[in-house]
C-alpha cells in the first residue's frame, strides 16, 4: 500500500483562527473536496495544533480556495 498523498503540515492556531479554518474546510466539503486533518487542543494556552494529512492541501491553498 502506498500513501502518495500523505504529508504532515502542522500549524498552531488560536481559537478564532481555528474557527475560521474549520469554516473554510466546510466550504471545501460543500464543493466535494476533502482536506483531512487532525487537531489537538491545548487547554492551557487555548490553541489548536492542526496537522493536514494530504499533501494536495496546505493552509495557504485552503485559504486561497475559499476566499
Amino acid at each position: 500500500m502506498e500513501a502518495k498523498y500523505m504529508m504532515n503540515e502542522t500549524f498552531i492556531l488560536e481559537r478564532d483562527d481555528y474557527r475560521d479554518f474549520t469554516n473554510r474546510v466546510m466550504v471545501l466539503q460543500s464543493r466535494k473536496e476533502e482536506a483531512p486533518y487532525i487537531v489537538e487542543h491545548d487547554y492551557i494556552q487555548d490553541t489548536f495544533e492542526v496537522t493536514l494529512l494530504d499533501n494536495r492541501y496546505t493552509l495557504q491553498t485552503i485559504m486561497e480556495k475559499t476566499q
